[in-house]
């Protein structure tokens, strides 16, 4: 299973769609990756195989982008 944390300076982001990054644990490994763009992150997120994200916060545009 691979989990993706949306960050802001090590934390978790309180705004999913600006977040400068996020990091991916997959068991024992944690890597971290630069968000490519405003409203990118989902792309890179299914690119990257991921399962679960965990955010602060996500508005709806978001979320209807993650579904697709």
């Amino acid at each position: 299973m691979k989990i993706a944390i949306v960050a802001d300076n090590n934390k978790v982001s309180q705004h999913f769609g600006k977040a400068p990054g996020f990091f991916v644990y997959d068991g024992t490994n944690k890597t971290y990756y630069e968000s490519i763009g405003h409203g990118a992150i989902p792309k890179q997120l299914k690119e990257l195989g991921i399962d679960f994200v965990a955010c602060g916060g996500i508005g709806e545009g978001a979320i209807n982008n993650l579904k697709e």
